[in-house]
């Protein structure tokens, strides 16, 4: 297991190799047992990465949220063993999300070409389902292995476009109440509180899953200050620092 600092959640990467279909299911479990005290480990907000071959097959059809259409092969118990995990840990089996090519699915072939399997899998936490942009195997990559090589393009969460457009949605929806919001008949505990489930939420949705570069928290930060002044009617050429409305209406940055 390797962990990578990633901000604002850490990245973990678990490499697995499971015992071959040779081996009693005992053998199995034991590895299953070892992943799941390495899971203690993490936290529910790291972006977990687990990876490796797991000797099973999953096969195609969509089957809850952990596999989709694009599986290859006939589900056997080993197959049905992974499921189990993935729905006990909530992760999703990307290999089988995207409509590739069968030669872009199957991660190993028998000796001899006899059958071509898909038993090598890239499996992530389903609250960042939507940062993976792709999952494919690469048969001509040379690796000195009989097994494919297996890629999957991660974005880390970073979404300028994402983040931007959030706080777009969120400054239409503080001036279509706006009225409200500034208005000093109301008292300032419900209209900070009317903003923060009304207006920050919608700029926040999915916050959990970006990865944020200055610019980005610079610009949510400019947008929170911009709502407070706002609901307090605070004009530019009173000269107001930010740390004075804050303090005026008691709050810390959302994006700290």
């Amino acid at each position: 297991m390797v962990k990578l600092r990633s901000y604002p959640n850490e990245t973990i990467l678990l490499q697995v190799y499971m015992p071959t279909s040779n081996d009693d299911i005992g053998e199995v479990e034991k590895v299953y047992e070892d992943i799941e005290e390495l899971l203690k480990l993490t936290k529910q907000k790291d972006i977990l990465i687990k990876m490796g071959d797991f000797n099973a097959v999953i096969g195609g059809g969509l089957n809850g949220k952990e596999v989709g259409n694009y599986g290859l092969g006939k589900r056997n118990d080993r197959g049905d063993r992974l499921l189990e995990f993935c729905r006990q840990h909530e992760l999703v089996i990307f290999n089988t999300l995207f409509n590739n090519h069968k030669r872009r699915r199957y991660t190993w072939k028998m000796p001899g070409d006899l059958g071509r399997y898909q038993i090598d899998f890239i499996l992530v936490r389903n609250r960042f389902k939507n940062q993976v942009k792709s999952c494919k195997t690469y048969p001509g990559a040379d690796i000195n292995s009989d097994h494919n090589l297996v890629m999957m393009k991660y974005n880390e969460g970073r979404s300028k476009k994402e983040i931007k457009s959030r706080i777009g949605q969120a400054k239409k929806a503080f001036l279509l109440k706006s009225k409200l919001l500034t208005s000093k008949n109301v008292h300032q505990r419900t209209r900070k509180r009317l903003i923060k489930t009304y207006v920050l939420s919608t700029a926040l949705y999915g916050c959990e899953t970006w990865t944020l570069n200055k610019k980005e928290e610079t610009a949510l930060e400019a947008f929170e200050m911009w709502c407070w002044r706002k609901m307090e009617k605070i004009k530019w050429t009173e000269l107001k620092t930010n740390e004075e409305v804050l303090d005026l209406v008691r709050e810390k940055n959302i994006a700290k």
